[in-house]
């Protein structure tokens, strides 16, 4: 699991740096990236989900908004700590102060 959270936070901070929009087709290119490399791990909870599509990225923004809770969201930072790794990514609502939609 750490090789592909590794794999996909990459991926992520890198569109993030480059300052991809989130509704910009390069940000669905990001987003296709992140589910092929989550589909044959043991993070796809839906072994019948074998490819991008509706599905897969149903799956995955569930996943997400369940990580995405406060009390998940610091149950991670503080065992990255205690795991001596560097904290999850932030959200760009969280960094910008701007509410979540």
């Amino acid at each position: 699991m750490r090789a592909l959270t590794d794999i996909w936070t990459a991926r992520v901070r890198e569109a993030m740096q480059g300052g991809t929009a989130v509704d910009s087709p390069a940000a669905d290119q990001v987003v296709a990236d992140v589910i092929a490399a989550r589909l044959p791990s043991r993070a796809n909870t839906a072994p019948g989900v074998t490819s991008d599509g509706a599905e897969a990225r149903t799956l995955l923004h569930r996943q997400l908004t369940v990580a995405a809770e406060p009390a998940v969201d610091r149950f991670w930072q503080l065992l990255c700590i205690l795991g001596g790794r560097p904290p999850p990514l932030e959200s760009p609502q969280k960094a910008s102060g701007s509410p979540p939609r």
